[in-house]
C-alpha cells in the first residue's frame, strides 16, 4: 500500500511541476504587449484557438455531446488535443502553450472528478492517476516541441544577423580594395 501511495504522490507532484510551474514561471516574466495589436489577425487567431481548446475540452471531458452516462467515452478521444496543441506550439511559443495546457488541465480535472471523459469510469484515485499521467505526457511532448521551435527561430535570427554582419564586412573590404 505504501508503494501505491508513493506512486500517486510522486505522479501528482510531477504533474503539478510540469503543468503549473511553467505557467507561473513564464507568465511572471515581463513581456511586451502592444495594444495596437489587439485587432490584428494574430489576436483573432488566439481567440479562435482559445475557443477551439475550450470546446474540445468540454466535448472530451464533460460529456457535452451526449455520451450516455459517466465515463463511457472511448479512450482515444483525449488525443483530439494534439493538433490544437501542435498549432499553439508552432505559432505562439511557450507563453501561450503553457496557458492552453493549463486550460485543458482545469477542464480535464473537473470532468474527470465529475465522472465524465475517458478517465471517468474508474475509481476516484485511479482516474486521477491516469489523467495525471496523460497530462504529463502531453505537457512534456508539447513543451519539448515548443522549445525546439523557439530554439530554431532564435538560431535563424542569429544566422540572419551573422549573415548581415558578413555582408557588411565584405562591402567594407570591397570599399577598401576599390
Amino acid at each position: 500500500s505504501f508503494l501505491n501511495f508513493w506512486k500517486t504522490w510522486w505522479i501528482r507532484n510531477c504533474t503539478s511541476d510540469l503543468v503549473l510551474a511553467p505557467i507561473l514561471l513564464i507568465w511572471s516574466t515581463p513581456f511586451s504587449f502592444n495594444h495596437r495589436n489587439f485587432f490584428s489577425p494574430v489576436f483573432f487567431e488566439v481567440i479562435v484557438l482559445s475557443i477551439t481548446v475550450l470546446l474540445i475540452s468540454l466535448l472530451v471531458f464533460t460529456g457535452w455531446y451526449g455520451q450516455g452516462g459517466h465515463g463511457h467515452q472511448k479512450l482515444t478521444e483525449h488525443y483530439f488535443f494534439f493538433p490544437v496543441l501542435l498549432w499553439v506550439a508552432t505559432r505562439f511559443g511557450h507563453r501561450w502553450t503553457v496557458l492552453i495546457i493549463g486550460l485543458i488541465s482545469v477542464v480535464a480535472i473537473y470532468g474527470t472528478i465529475s465522472g465524465y471523459g475517458p478517465f471517468g469510469s474508474q475509481n476516484h484515485i485511479e482516474k486521477l492517476l491516469h489523467l495525471q499521467i496523460f497530462m504529463c505526457v502531453v505537457t512534456v511532448t508539447i513543451l519539448c516541441l515548443s522549445a525546439l521551435i523557439t530554439e530554431r527561430k532564435l538560431a535563424e535570427a542569429e544566422r540572419s544577423n551573422l549573415l548581415n554582419q558578413l555582408k557588411g564586412a565584405v562591402r567594407a573590404r570591397d570599399d577598401i580594395l576599390a
